[in-house]
């Protein structure tokens, strides 16, 4: 986790006192990259103050990736799709200009 998501995940457990379904990308001791979600709240002494945090962790790296090639191959099919229109104006528009003159 980059400093900066670390900070806005202490930022909202000391607001809120948990945090659910926070997702994020984080490296694994061998120096692989993964996505985790966590579910976590913060353990509190009798002034307040965080003692820990507590939770689970999940692993959703094939579930990210599946998301990440639902998206590419929809803008695949989006950018094909504007060629395609393109195409078929530019043909319309020849067939047109040849019935006027």
């Amino acid at each position: 986790m980059n400093s900066e998501d670390r900070e806005w995940f202490k930022a909202l457990i000391e607001e809120k006192g948990e945090v659910k379904a926070f997702e994020v990308e984080t490296r694994k001791k061998d120096g692989s990259h993964i996505w985790v979600s966590s579910n976590v709240r913060a353990v509190r002494d009798e002034k307040g103050n965080i003692m820990f945090y507590e939770g689970t962790v999940e692993d959703i790296t094939a579930r990210k990736k599946s998301d990440m090639d639902l998206k590419d191959s929809f803008d695949r099919r989006c950018r094909w799709s504007m060629y395609v229109w393109q195409a078929l104006s530019m043909t319309w528009e020849r067939y047109l200009c040849r019935q006027r003159y």
